[in-house]
């Protein structure tokens, strides 16, 4: 099981802020959660995924509403890594390092 509603922190373990959401609320200030950030990289359009079906768009975006405010989450395989690969194009290692341990405790 997963929890989403995990924060995502900093070196020193203070909370990241959504950068995302604050753009699009008037920059009140919201604390980048785990499900907060694998919905942004799901919902989001690369440049390198022009070509990318509405069947595979819909997918993508039911996960998002499926898994941003979840506290606890079954995730099959297939989604997990989806989520991870799409997340490594929008986020840096920071978020990266913090948001892999969490989506899959193996990961060090």
């Amino acid at each position: 099981m997963i929890d989403f509603t995990r924060t995502i922190t900093d070196f020193n373990s203070d909370p990241i802020d959504d950068q995302i959401s604050m753009q699009s609320n008037g920059g009140c200030k919201v604390e980048l959660t785990l499900g907060r950030a694998a919905a942004h990289a799901l919902c989001m359009n690369f440049s390198d995924e022009q070509n990318v079906d509405g069947a595979e768009k819909f997918r993508r975006g039911k996960l998002a509403f499926e898994i941003r405010d979840a506290a606890d989450r079954d995730v099959p395989a297939e989604d997990l890594t989806l989520i991870k690969k799409l997340m490594a194009k929008l986020y840096s290692p920071m978020v990266i390092f913090r948001a892999y341990q969490m989506l899959d405790p193996a990961e060090k």
